[in-house]
């Protein structure tokens, strides 16, 4: 979840989930993996309900969103500073995730989820929807805000679809592989599969208190 990514796109509400029950509020240090091999973190002081979230690697941390968080149900919203890895520069915003879920060692930020309860393995249709609104440094409100979402349906075949395109999959017990052909070469996704209720990449571990 890059500054980048979360102002191309950011969460808003499934109607339907595997499991009704809430997930707990994060606290301490979360790290995880993407596929792309990058690393982030984030530090969530629930004491006070502030965070940061950030690039995690052999440099150490660096920042890129600080502010508040707070979590209501499936819902967390992160209202803060973004900073720009690239430039520097800062801007303002509050991002949704309505697909949020922990367990309180394992926590999916930007996840997808079933929009009901798979039958067989994880056929079903997972769903994520983003939602961010720009604000000044006050924390009012600048333009409209944006939201997209993006789904995954999976076949019993071992196909699945999006939006936008099409490709297979695999399952390997809480992995699942998406593949898709793209001219000569295939771009391959790797999911963790949390609970079997959310499925994100990365998965964020809790690695201290």
């Amino acid at each position: 979840m890059m500054k980048t990514q979360l102002a191309a796109a950011v969460l808003v509400a499934l109607s339907a989930c595997a499991t009704n029950t809430p997930p707990e509020l994060p606290t301490g240090t979360w790290k995880g993996t993407a596929t792309n091999g990058s690393i982030t973190e984030y530090q969530f002081d629930a004491n006070n309900l502030r965070f940061q979230y950030g690039l995690a690697g052999s440099g150490g941390f660096l920042p890129l969103i600080t502010g508040s968080y707070s979590v209501d149900y499936q819902q967390l919203t992160l209202d803060g500073s973004f900073v720009d890895p690239e430039t520097g520069d800062v801007s303002y915003g509050k991002v949704q995730f309505d697909s949020f879920y922990s367990n309180g060692t394992t926590m999916c930020d930007n996840g997808y989820l079933a929009s009901s309860a798979p039958t067989t393995g994880i056929v079903a249709t997972w769903t994520a929807v983003e939602a961010m609104q720009d604000t000044d440094a006050s924390g009012n409100p600048v333009g409209s805000p944006s939201d997209t979402s993006d789904s995954y349906t999976f076949a019993a075949d071992g196909s699945f679809t999006t939006p936008t395109s099409a490709g297979t999959y695999t399952v390997s017990g809480n992995i699942v592989t998406t593949t898709i052909a793209q001219n000569n070469t295939a771009a391959v996704e790797q999911f963790s599969l949390v609970d079997g209720v959310a499925m994100c990449d990365p998965a964020y571990t809790k690695v201290a208190n």
